[in-house]
């Protein structure tokens, strides 16, 4: 199957994760989440079960059942960053911001590690963070070090562990611009490991496709809930049974895009793109879908019998 095919598939979507796994058979794995140890690590194992638990595959939706909460995700994880664990305040403000959140608790988080000289916190503070040259990193996050001018406080920052520093340092008129763009794309590829925003975003215009490509897009549907399609066709050809697992999730946890969602997941067992997790689950979906209102194309209108030949 090529892209070029894949690619009629193309909708809006919205956010899954695809670290969940469900028993053969498309069994519903359901159990409590159990209470984590009070140690930063433990914290952060709770709040990653808390997030798996939260997206468990259940082919009974979008049929029916409660629309997915953020809340116990985003409370769990700001636990673990309160203990101490800096990728667990990064995901809360990434979870923050997909359930509509601006400026929480996860953000103010950042900004206090940051003001006391924890680099990752100021390398995952987003662009839109009011300026502030006590914030390290602010140079590569202003409006007016973009076109020119910040070059030296940009090249401390890159030297720092900046990558949009770097970035934007590039852009300027430097002498050592191949160096200066080879970090920022290492700094880039660590960054988006760590769950650093700004890095994975920044890893979109600089990657060179493949690992880079689904590490961005791995984080784009995983933690800021967008272009989870893009992710699952990142997943398809080596690994089709996980790329069919975030069409299944953004079908069933879809916040904003659910009928999108369910459109891309329909279509892709039209095309026959991997198989079906249980019988008939691609006629429970066209079912749905066709159920809801709005207008519809071809695949739910019903075929008509031939006329018989006069």
């Amino acid at each position: 199957m090529s892209r070029g095919r894949v690619s009629r598939l193309g909708v809006v979507v919205g956010w899954v994760a695809s670290a969940c796994s469900t028993p053969s058979g498309g069994a519903v794995a359901v159990r409590d989440v159990q209470q984590p140890a009070r140690d930063p690590a433990g914290l952060a194992r709770h709040a990653d079960e808390v997030l798996t638990h939260s997206l468990t595959l259940d082919y009974e939706r979008p049929v029916r059942g409660k629309p997915r909460e953020l809340a116990p995700v985003i409370a769990a994880y700001l636990a673990a960053c309160d203990a101490g664990d800096g990728r667990s305040c990064r995901r809360a403000v990434a979870f923050d911001q997909q359930a509509g959140g601006d400026g929480g608790a996860g953000l103010r988080a950042l900004v206090d590690r940051c003001r006391n000289g924890q680099l990752d916190m100021c390398r995952a503070l987003p662009d839109t963070t009011p300026e502030d040259h006590a914030l390290r990193g602010w140079a590569g996050r202003a409006p007016a070090c973009q076109e020119r001018g910040c070059d030296d406080e940009l090249r401390h920052e890159c030297q720092d562990g900046f990558a949009v520093s770097c970035h934007v340092l590039a852009n300027h008129d430097v002498s050592d611009i191949d160096a200066v763009v080879a970090r920022a794309l290492a700094l880039a590829r660590a960054g988006c490991r760590a769950d650093i925003a700004p890095a994975c975003l920044l890893l979109g215009d600089l990657g060179e496709g493949g690992d880079d490509r689904t590490l961005r897009d791995r984080f784009r549907c995983e933690l800021q809930g967008v272009h989870c399609m893009e992710y699952g066709l990142d997943l398809l050809y080596a690994t089709p049974t996980a790329a069919r697992d975030v069409f299944e999730r953004d079908c069933q946890y879809s916040r904003a895009h659910q009928e999108n969602a369910c459109e891309a997941l329909l279509r892709a067992y039209a095309e026959h793109l991997f198989p079906e997790p249980i019988p008939d689950r691609a006629r429970t979906v066209r079912n749905w879908f066709c159920a809801q209102p709005g207008p519809h194309d071809m695949m739910c209108v019903a075929p008509t019998a031939p006329q018989a030949a006069r």
